[in-house]
């Protein structure tokens, strides 16, 4: 009867919103190095069979253009992304993609591409983990000296604190934070192996899936910094020079862009006044919601996100914006 009673209303007032799913990368079962951001493959079948049967799946650019057109989109329409530009997202997941002929749009961080250098936060991850590996009581020791990090064995919650914390430091601040931690436990960076989970999509499996129609790119940034915390200067390059390499990745006009980390609190105005300059049509955040294809800003997409450690029932929930209100209804009266 609840069932029921709640896609009747989603029917009613919400069949006209677009919902935005957020992927991150993909993995294989019960991949040691999977903090949750990566989706068992499999699961992700599962999804998007459920999302074929029960949703219309578009473009990005298909929204934008029902926006730009003042028309509407197809009832309860869905928009697939995948931030950051793991190499799974073609060795696992663009099979899928086209079996199934499902449109996503993937935002690289285009230094992680162009460098093969790890995103600072798996970075920061990886040298933990070594870290702890070489001499767990000097790591604990160092986090000790580290105001508001809170102290667990487990180290996927370490890790996760640990990154939540640098995100609340400026970018200088971040690196020398991180070249302490490298410098007091003696790591050797260069010999630290670099797990399958965290590597990036190479310039040839962007072009072939740029080429295959269902993918468009956009861009992520050149190293994910948290943009609200960036000087005019680094602004200026993580926004303008990513977008350009984009172009050259792709060989095509990048119009697409995700802010990283996505939180209200990590862009500004400056953020959204230098995406219009250079371009950019849609800029999504990690704010939770649907979008209106009429009235919602362009610049501050919602989007839903989709973690390994969820049900397929769990699923099918996150996409009812019914159940969204009522959660956050429930959140506000405890």
């Amino acid at each position: 009867m609840v069932n029921s009673l709640v896609s009747f209303f989603n029917n009613l007032f919400f069949s006209n919103e677009v919902q935005i799913l957020m992927y991150h990368g993909f993995c294989n079962k019960n991949d040691a190095f999977n903090d949750g951001k990566h989706v068992e493959i499999g699961k992700f079948k599962d999804q998007i069979k459920l999302l074929k049967n029960n949703y219309s799946l578009i473009s990005l650019s298909q929204f934008y253009d029902a926006y730009a057109n003042n028309t509407r989109p197809p009832p309860n329409a869905i928009v697939i992304t995948f931030d950051d530009g793991y190499a799974s997202n073609y060795e696992l997941a663009f099979s899928l993609l086209e079996e199934y002929k499902i449109p996503v749009t993937i935002y690289l961080t285009t230094d992680f591409i162009n460098k093969g250098v790890p995103l600072w936060t798996d970075r920061v991850e990886l040298l933990i983990k070594e870290g702890y590996l070489l001499d767990s009581s000097k790591c604990i020791k160092y986090l000790n000296s580290i105001s508001g990090i809170q102290l667990t064995e487990d180290l996927t919650q370490l890790t996760n604190s640990i990154k939540r914390w640098l995100k609340g430091k400026s970018e200088i601040e971040k690196q020398k934070i991180i070249n302490l931690f490298i410098k007091d436990l003696r790591l050797n960076e260069s010999k630290v192996k670099v797990p399958e989970i965290m590597k990036p999509l190479s310039d040839t499996n962007i072009k072939k899936m740029f080429n295959s129609g269902l993918v468009e790119f956009g861009a992520h940034t050149l190293t994910h910094p948290i943009m609200s915390q960036c000087d005019d200067h680094q602004l200026n390059m993580e926004i303008s020079q990513s977008i350009h390499d984009v172009d050259i990745l792709t060989g095509s006009k990048c119009h697409h862009f995700a802010y990283p980390n996505g939180r209200k609190s990590d862009f500004d105005q400056r953020s959204i006044s230098l995406l219009k300059d250079n371009g950019i049509n849609t800029a999504v955040t990690t704010i939770e919601g649907e979008n209106n294809p009429i009235k919602s800003n362009m610049y501050q997409l919602n989007r839903v996100g989709v973690h390994n450690n969820i049900s397929i029932s769990q699923f099918m929930a996150n996409l009812q914006p019914i159940r969204r209100r009522i959660n956050k209804a429930k959140n506000l009266f405890r």
